[in-house]
């Protein structure tokens, strides 16, 4: 569902759990960045393992944060992640 709303809507960012029903956060973020307007949407990787971080990176987060999350964490970190890739 998300995959959908990515082509009918303009986003900034995504927060993308690891862990969702069906397909996986990983399979997630790279499709996501397979396709052309996702090469400029900032991808904020999320979990409640720390051991996900590095996966997340791997296949294309911009960062990554470990549940629970402090809601000015969260913020912060979103909008770092946004302005990196409107930077480049």
């Amino acid at each position: 569902e998300a995959l959908d709303k990515l082509k009918s809507s303009t986003f900034d960012a995504v927060l993308m759990d690891m862990v969702l029903p069906g397909i996986g956060g990983l399979a997630t973020i790279k499709r996501i960045r397979g396709r052309k307007a996702g090469k400029t949407l900032a991808i904020v990787g999320i979990s409640g393992r720390d051991a996900d971080a590095q996966a997340a990176r791997a296949a294309g987060a911009d960062a990554f944060l470990v549940k629970p999350v402090a809601p000015r964490l969260l913020a912060q970190t979103m909008a770092d992640a946004v302005m990196a890739r409107t930077a480049t």
